[in-house]
């Protein structure tokens, strides 16, 4: 006990030093859970408990590869905010009521639609949605006649260079200034030098009846149907309604990422102090 003791004043301190990279909380987190397995399976000896805290000491002091990020400013440009799609935020237990009205929240599609003769730009049309028929506002590129798509989706977030020593289907890799690692997979028959841009993950949400710009709607991603988070289980989010909405029902929710490293650290400690009766 008193060697898994001192895995976790290690790890405690590797949480909370100053010196160390954001860039390195999650896979320093995967390594304590490691460190916990191999010791769990093999007993906790001072050597080999001294041999995974050298281990943890290399995490501190960011002796962990780099190696193929971009700088942003070289490769990566980010875009201007779109005036559709905003930032969903997670609903925490600690959070007040009135929290906003459960939404229809769905992965990003397509629609065709068919654009009767005679039809006025800037007038409701009854067509086949996402989730049924919705009288929906068609953008002036609608032409009265003719079938039209229509793809709902987040607009994109960053537009990126094809690095020279990049290939199709190889990832492009930069680091934000919050310390976050982002990746995208260089497109099919992109070349060097040649630019395609990236949307964030993010789901699409249709605003309720009687909720205006302002409002928040709320969704789990739990009952979208064929869409999983990585590394998470479904959670429930909210989203405030824009001043502009995609074909005047809908807009996209740009969904944060995982749980933050030093929050699923000190979650990680707690389990584990609590499961070997720690302080």
């Amino acid at each position: 006990q008193s060697c898994v003791g001192a895995i976790l004043a290690q790890a405690q301190a590797l949480c909370y030093s100053k010196r160390i990279n954001t860039n390195y909380f999650h896979r320093s987190l995967e390594e304590l859970a490691m460190v916990f397995g191999r010791l769990l399976k093999r007993g906790n000896s001072r050597a080999q408990v001294d041999e995974e805290m050298r281990g943890l000491d290399q995490l501190e002091s960011g002796e962990c590869e780099t190696s193929g990020l971009l700088s942003t400013g070289s490769f990566v440009h980010a875009l201007d905010k779109s005036k559709n799609t905003v930032c969903a935020e997670r609903v925490s237990p600690n959070m007040q009521l009135n929290l906003g009205i459960e939404g229809f929240a769905f992965k990003p599609c397509e629609v065709n639609i068919h654009v009767p003769e005679g039809h006025q730009a800037g007038t409701a049309l009854s067509v086949q949605g996402p989730i049924g028929m919705m009288k929906l506002l068609l953008p002036a590129e609608a032409v009265p006649g003719t079938n039209f798509r229509y793809r709902l989706k987040a607009a994109p977030e960053y537009r990126v260079q094809v690095p020279p020593d990049a290939s199709p289907g190889s990832a492009v890799t930069f680091e934000r200034a919050d310390g976050a690692r982002i990746s995208f997979a260089v497109p099919q028959g992109s070349r060097p030098g040649d630019q395609f841009e990236v949307s964030p993950p993010a789901l699409m949400l249709l605003v309720p009846e009687g909720l205006h710009p302002g409002d928040y709607v709320l969704f789990n991603t739990a009952s979208v149907p064929g869409f999983t988070m990585a590394d998470e289980q479904g959670e429930l989010f909210r989203a405030q309604i824009p001043e502009e909405l995609q074909l005047g029902k809908y807009f996209a929710a740009s969904l944060p990422g995982p749980e933050s490293p030093m929050e699923k650290l000190s979650k990680g400690l707690r389990f584990f102090r609590g499961a070997f009766g720690g302080e």
